[in-house]
């Protein structure tokens, strides 16, 4: 059980009256996804194509001879946007934050269903009678939590909210997005649905079990 300390200090935290910390907390947060999304364009895609043909840095910071596939896409363009909207300060209309905020909540929903439709082509028995699924799910879902925690735990800034967004976010299973980066770039999407599916069943176990050691170790 948590002290009455540590309860005391996570109330504090998670207060409407200390929004520094959750201020704070939030732009760790967009900063994070930001980043994700800028690699998982870039270097993600020469992970899954295992092609470094795919990206040149070099060539990409004196802007000749960019490759398409890698810098020009959704994820980078809007990036760049919203990073000139946030050092500019412009204001978009409501009817522009609202119709954003209306395609932003689909996210989930629409990845939910893509996802589906390759579940619906994978054989049960691919799903679980493949050893290499259980062992992925198991470096995903406990040891890539369990280092994080310690390093958050080991330094003196992991402790609080902006460690315990980090710690969710390793402790969350396999992203949707790699089964379709598998299907967009030609790779085995259908294992990599497996793989998806799997670690997120199992994720039902591993993260309570992640956050009730997070609550005792950095909260």
């Amino acid at each position: 059980m948590l002290t009455r300390t540590a309860l005391e200090r996570r109330q504090s935290l998670i207060s409407p009256a200390s929004p520094r910390l959750s201020l704070t907390a939030r732009a760790a947060s967009s900063e994070r996804a930001s980043i994700l999304n800028l690699l998982q364009w870039t270097y993600g895609i020469v992970i899954i194509t295992r092609r470094k043909d795919m990206i040149n840095i070099k060539r990409y910071f004196l802007m000749i001879n960019i490759k398409k596939k890698v810098f020009v896409n959704p994820v980078t363009i809007s990036l760049v946007i919203g990073l000139f909207l946030f050092i500019t300060g412009i204001k978009l209309p409501g009817v522009i934050n609202s119709t954003m905020a209306g395609v932003a909540a689909l996210n989930t929903p629409a990845a939910m269903i893509v996802l589906g439709y390759y579940l619906s082509c994978v054989r049960i028995c691919d799903l679980l009678l493949n050893p290499s699924l259980y062992l992925a799910s198991f470096v995903r879902l406990i040891i890539i939590p369990l280092l994080t925690l310690l390093v958050l735990y080991i330094i003196p800034a992991g402790h609080g909210q902006i460690g315990m967004i980090t710690l969710i976010a390793a402790a969350t299973p396999v992203g949707t997005s790699t089964a379709i980066f598998a299907q967009k770039f030609g790779q085995d999407y259908e294992r990599a649905v497996c793989m998806v599916c799997l670690s997120t069943l199992f994720s039902i176990i591993t993260m309570p079990v992640v956050m009730y050691l997070a609550q005792m170790w950095i909260m």
